[in-house]
């Protein structure tokens, strides 16, 4: 038979050199941010549209490729007059049509007039969504970057390493 004596160490007692180590492992880990880390952006970005009248199907992101990207897919008017309110859309029609439609599904736009305006409002109510849009993707696409760079850094890592309980090896491995 034989006993092999090993001395393991917490994150905490390890030298500068092997917390390092532990920590280049991490990073280099195919596991590393291997679960839905993204999900609180998602559910924030959903509350922020909620409160303005709009709601998304679903987020979907690529980082650090050419195509990066983050796009609210499904984005659609859940309230028009909240919407209308919230981004100032002078868009009386809308809102009078939204109230007509309401109170009875017969409601209608009634002259050329009144038609020429519909559009007009829809159009600007098209491109409030669009460029609301692309201007909260780019907001989100900020965030995911921000998230991910402080989650894969260093300190983070340490963190979890430490709070982890793990123990290791005097060279920075983990047992």
């Amino acid at each position: 038979m034989k006993t092999i004596e090993l001395k393991l160490y917490k994150f905490d007692e390890l030298s500068e050199e092997a917390k390092k180590k532990a920590i280049e492992k991490e990073q280099s880990s195919e596991f590393l941010l291997d679960y839905p880390w993204y999900d609180s952006i998602e559910e924030m970005a959903k509350e922020d549209l909620e409160a303005i009248g709009l709601k998304f199907k679903h987020l979907s992101f690529t980082l650090y490729t050419q195509g990066q990207h983050a796009t609210l897919e499904g984005l659609y008017i859940d309230d028009l007059q909240k919407f209308i309110e919230t981004q100032k859309l002078a868009c009386p029609l809308m809102v009078s049509f939204q109230e007509r439609c309401a109170e009875d599904l017969l409601g209608s736009v009634e002259t050329k007039e009144e038609i020429d305006q519909a559009q007009d409002e829809i159009n600007l109510i098209d491109e409030a969504l669009e460029t609301f849009k692309k201007d909260k993707e780019k907001e989100t696409l900020k965030t995911l970057y921000a998230d991910y760079e402080y989650l894969s850094g260093d300190e983070c890592i340490a963190e979890n390493l430490s709070a982890n309980d793990y123990d290791f090896e005097e060279d920075g491995s983990i047992y």
